[in-house]
């Protein structure tokens, strides 16, 4: 069974096709979760610098450049998805402003080496626990702005545990999933920006 493909919502890049990865390993994010989450993320997302920490197809990453974001990193450690990642970047033409790290992602946060993020997105593999782990290493290592947002997919009944320093400004179910969008306790609170 060939790739399908998703495409880029809006932005410079809007109507772009882009290749999921083949077989079961990854689950793309549905492109009307993508849409929700980037307008509630549209005063944020121009000149941002993201990382995709669980990055699959890098469509959550690339729908963040088209619409302005300024760079991204995207970790990955599937090698399907990893090749996927490539072949959309390159058709995206966003080599310069788009760069995958291969490998486990909490690995590469133990060493990574960057700016602070403004936009982080963490849709791992659902129940085990990655996206505390992630924080907490994202934390730790000082790769979060002070103003920044987290996007967190999780399954609907999934808990997540905040006691890293975090807390969550809204969420919204999309069918089987949640989407969480998480601020840091000792940020600034952005109660009055929108969310889906």
């Amino acid at each position: 069974m060939g790739a399908s493909f998703l495409r880029i919502v809006a932005g410079s890049l809007r109507g772009k096709k882009l290749v999921s990865p083949e077989g079961e390993t990854t689950r793309p994010t549905h492109e009307r979760t993508r849409e929700a989450v980037f307008a509630a993320l549209q005063a944020v997302t121009p000149g941002a610098r993201v990382l995709d920490a669980f990055a699959g197809s890098g469509a959550m990453a690339l729908e963040a450049l088209s619409r302005g974001a300024e760079s991204a990193i995207l970790l990955e450690r599937d090698e399907a998805a990893c090749r996927a990642i490539e072949r959309n970047i390159r058709d995206c033409r966003l080599e310069e402003r788009a760069r995958l790290i291969r490998g486990d992602a909490l690995k590469i946060l133990e060493t990574l080496e960057a700016e602070p993020f403004d936009l982080v997105l963490l849709d791992p593999p659902y129940g085990k626990g990655l996206i505390e782990r992630a924080l907490e290493l994202l934390l730790r290592r000082g790769l979060l702005a002070e103003d920044v947002w987290i996007v967190a997919e999780t399954a609907a009944g999934e808990a997540l545990d905040l006691s890293a320093g975090f807390f969550v400004a809204r969420e919204k179910k999309y069918g089987k999933n949640l989407v969480r969008f998480l601020c840091r306790e000792d940020g600034p609170k952005r109660e009055g920006e929108d969310a889906p």
